[in-house]
């Protein structure tokens, strides 16, 4: 059985598996590969990467963002429409 997914649950889906994608990086510390490496990203990007690692402030504040914030903002108006249904009612 198929399941079609709405482009609202796709965003969120997405959000959370860059959110993973991030995570697991930085677990094998990616910025320490060969493939890092290889990267075509300015030296200046790739030594700023490598010192301050995959995992820190700016993807915590990019996780949160999109676990909390772009949820809360799909789902909100969705329910917003059933909240004015209901007191219709």
């Amino acid at each position: 059985m198929t399941t079609t997914i709405t482009q609202e649950d796709n965003l969120i889906l997405q959000s959370y598996y860059i959110v993973l994608l991030l995570k697991e990086l930085g677990e094998v510390k990616f910025e320490d590969s060969s493939i890092f490496s290889s990267l075509n990203l300015p030296p200046e990007t790739k030594k700023s990467l490598e010192d301050i690692k995959i995992q820190n402030q700016g993807s915590a504040i990019m996780a949160l963002y999109a676990m909390l914030v772009v949820p809360r903002e799909k789902l909100h108006k969705n329910l917003k429409m059933n909240i004015k249904k209901l007191m219709i009612f």
